[in-house]
């Protein structure tokens, strides 16, 4: 094969595809690339056999991202028929060789291959390949995929991965399957399928997700407990309130407060308007609320330290009250220049203030930052007890650079 060197264009002008697809293993790479080119111009479905055994044995990187290439170019236009039949014969299904040509069907997506590979699928436990299935399906589009997807999310198809056909309709904002996802929410376990959940029923907005997103409120799972929260937040129903508060509350929630009520749900909520004042109903139950525990009070004292090393930790030390207005001036002081950077139309100070109760380690004042494009970010500054009516103010090392500057003057 060294030694041979075939004329690509005769070959071409015969329409001699067996012998371009045998060119494409010459040793050549110019022969090679030649070749490839030729069968792209005369696609031919008797070629697409003998590229993905070339394809399967080729070592060197940039000659199989050609190879893949060429087959998926050559594929476009004649159908993947004869690996779709190679795949539905071949013998020995834990073969590498057979899962190359599973992986190589899904990024050809054939919707004529779409049942062979479920049946494989179907037949194995949900994972890597029932994703990548799913995603050939997502990418082929249309009543198609609709109706696959829909299959996989109520049961009566096996082998798809529900998180993806659950993106899938998020995406789409597809009301219909609001009841599928409410009933997988109560019965699946996975934590990223719940996630994944719950996060769509978010993205679709329908009010007949709010209450079964509350009662997931009691996964223990930070990260599912997170999603379900700021599907909550989507939904900006007043009826996540007193749940959303309920968790705050909880000592054995996994979530912290910054996560239940800064950029996810709560925020959101409190501006509903309704009879009752719920901004201050949030800042009662932030006003109790100890948020560092009792045993993480050492650890978390030095973690602020180390990241306040080029500058003294005791940036400032007083009682409640100095603390606070302390903070409040230092807010006053960077007003100008927060207003002063690009996009910042407003600052909206939300003082949460805590009354500090014996058992309370940090005081922790929040003030929101809204954009001209409607967008808001909240950040906080904190002042950890040190006695009894103590406070020692730490930070980022810029942060505590500018207090120190705002001490200086």
């Amino acid at each position: 094969m060294g030694l041979f060197k075939p004329n690509i264009k005769k070959l071409e002008n015969r329409g001699d595809i067996k012998g371009l697809a045998k060119a494409v293993n010459n040793k050549n790479p110019a022969i090679k690339k030649e070749a490839l080119k030729a069968l792209e111009r005369n696609p031919d479905d008797k070629a697409i056999v003998p590229l993905f055994n070339y394809w399967y044995t080729e070592k060197t990187n940039e000659t199989k991202e050609q190879l893949k290439n060429s087959l998926l170019n050559i594929t476009k236009k004649t159908g993947a028929k004869p690996l779709i039949k190679l795949f539905e014969t071949y013998d020995d299904k834990n073969d590498r060789k057979f899962s190359a040509l599973f992986n190589m069907l899904t990024k050809i997506g054939d919707a004529d291959s779409i049942e062979p590979l479920f049946v494989y699928t179907s037949s194995i436990r949900e994972g890597i390949d029932a994703w990548s299935l799913t995603m050939m399906v997502w990418k082929i589009g249309g009543e198609i995929a609709d109706t696959i997807m829909q299959e996989i999310l109520n049961g009566t198809r096996k082998g798809g991965s529900i998180d993806q056909a659950a993106r899938y309709f998020a995406k789409k904002r597809e009301k219909s399957v609001v009841p599928d996802l409410i009933n997988l929410l109560k019965s699946v376990e996975n934590e990223h399928t719940k996630q994944a959940i719950a996060y769509s029923l978010g993205e679709i907005c329908d009010d007949r997700a709010v209450e079964p997103l509350i009662n997931a409120l009691s996964d223990k799972r930070k990260r599912v407990a997170d999603t379900v929260v700021g599907a909550l937040g989507n939904l900006n129903d007043a009826r996540a309130i007193e749940p959303l508060m309920e968790l705050i509350k909880d000592e054995k929630s996994p979530l912290s407060v910054r996560q239940i009520y800064g950029p996810s749900a709560l925020r959101r909520l409190s501006k509903l308007k309704k009879p009752e004042d719920t901004i201050s109903r949030v800042k009662r139950i932030l006003l109790k609320l100890p948020i560092i525990k009792e045993d993480n009070i050492a650890e978390s004292r030095q973690r602020m330290i180390n990241q306040s090393k080029p500058i003294h930790p005791s940036m400032f030390v007083g009682s409640t009250a100095e603390t606070i207005d302390f903070i409040t001036q230092m807010m006053k002081e960077t007003e100008t220049y927060i207003l002063s950077c690009e996009g910042i139309s407003s600052v909206e100070k939300a003082f949460l203030i805590s009354n500090l109760p014996i058992k309370t380690d940090v005081l922790e004042i929040q003030y929101e930052q809204f954009w001209n494009d409607g967008t808001s970010v909240i950040y906080s500054e904190h002042a950890m007890r040190i006695g009894e009516d103590k406070y020692e103010i730490f930070g980022s090392e810029k942060s505590a650079k500018r207090m120190a500057d705002f001490i200086k003057k």
